[in-house]
């Protein structure tokens, strides 16, 4: 959902029987190609929908490169509080979306992608149990690195550092934390790809991953709640 449907090139979706080129995973993957900003000019165009607003530019960096960049926010949870402010479901976020592409010679291409974005949910009901979740936010990016080398017309080879994660925090509605988490992700990925004949296509790659994560589960008792609402924690 952080993905700005305007910046991709292409979506496929791998129902099994895949290359394992993004991880070591069973199921189905969808496989999501942002695409390069255009090199002729700069063109920008902004959208308003019924639940949020973006802004998406594009354009040539020194007649070489491009750049793609993308930024949207929802207001529907502005509305909500205007309209009902009694309302029990308030839900926004904020999204921005980079990429830049570089052409360092016929053969050498360098690339950074960045994807940040930030979820916020309230709850309206001044009623919820001390366990319950009052306000929650999650942020999340992913950032990547690339350099992709075409030794030959049969060859090429693509090398990718990068770094993804999560965080997340819910609090009850005396501010007290009630989860919290820390994810993150930090690798470096190899991929070749090489054609000895027409119509056969040879990949083959490696990586190195190294995964910090730290997750935190609090239920506690308030000292506001009456001793009715004990049934909730069980």
């Amino acid at each position: 959902a952080m993905i700005n449907s305007e910046t991709l090139g292409s979506v496929t979706l791998l129902p099994g029987s895949y290359p394992q080129r993004a991880g070591r995973h069973l199921g189905g993957e969808t496989d999501l190609m942002t695409r390069d900003g255009r090199r002729d000019a700069f063109h920008g165009r902004a959208g308003l929908s019924g639940t949020s607003a973006g802004f998406l530019g594009e354009g040539p960096i020194a007649a070489k490169g491009s750049w793609l960049a993308s930024v949207r926010r929802s207001y529907l949870d502005y509305l909500i509080k205007r309209i009902d402010p009694g309302n029990g479901f308030a839900f926004g976020y904020v999204d921005a979306q980079v990429k830049a592409t570089y052409d360092l010679t016929t053969r050498h291409q360098v690339s950074m992608t960045a994807l940040l974005g930030r979820a916020k949910f309230e709850e309206g009901d001044p009623n919820i149990g001390a366990n319950e979740v009052r306000t929650a936010v999650s942020r999340a990016w992913l950032a990547s690195l690339s350099w992709r080398y075409l030794p030959s017309a049969r060859l090429a080879i693509t090398q990718r550092l990068y770094s993804t994660g999560l965080h997340y925090d819910n609090e009850n509605r005396v501010g007290a934390s009630l989860d919290v988490s820390r994810l993150a992700e930090l690798g470096w990925r190899a991929d070749a790809s090489y054609s000895p004949a027409a119509g056969v296509v040879v990949d083959f790659g490696g990586d190195a991953e190294r995964l910090d994560g730290r997750s935190t589960i609090t239920r506690q008792l308030s000292s506001i709640t009456p001793p009715a609402a004990l049934n909730d924690y069980g």
